[in-house]
Parts: C-alpha cells; sequence; structure tokens
C-alpha cells in the first residue's frame, strides 16, 4: 500500500517537468545563453524559410517555385563564398 500512495502523489508528467526543470537549472549563464543564441540560429538560418500554406490561397505550383526560389539564393550564396576562399 505504501508504493501505491507514494506513486500517486506525482504524476509521470510532473515528474518529467521537475526533471527538465532541474536539468536547466545546472546550466551556467554562459551555457543558457549559447543555448538560446543557438536556437536563435536555428530559426533565422538562410536556407530555413516557413511557408503558411493556406489551400485557398496558395497552389501547389506557387510552393514549388518559392522552394525553388529559396534553394536558389542558397546555391548563389555558397557559390560566392567559395569563390572568395
Amino acid at each position: 500500500m505504501g508504493r501505491k500512495d507514494a506513486s500517486t502523489a506525482r504524476t509521470p508528467v510532473d515528474q518529467y517537468r521537475k526533471q527538465i526543470g532541474k536539468q536547466d537549472y545546472k546550466k551556467t549563464r554562459p551555457m543558457l545563453r549559447a543555448t538560446r543564441l543557438k536556437a536563435e540560429a536555428k530559426k533565422t538560418a538562410i536556407g530555413v524559410k516557413v511557408i503558411n500554406v493556406s489551400r485557398r490561397t496558395k497552389s501547389v505550383e506557387k510552393i514549388w517555385a518559392m522552394f525553388q526560389e529559396s534553394n536558389a539564393v542558397v546555391l548563389r550564396e555558397t557559390e560566392n563564398q567559395r569563390k572568395t576562399l
């Protein structure tokens, strides 16, 4: 009986949240800053575009054209970087 009573006090989700919170708490301030900057860099990467798609307003062809356009820009930028090296 003692084990069941103790386990119902905290759900697995609460245990997980507590564990995650402890992990972040253990990090030093520079490590937290580096993690935040890394996440921001992923969001604002050149080759990544977030396209909001509405079935009524965008057709598949338009989305494909936007995708190809963004990839062409990335390829041009990498070629320019190679030329400068």
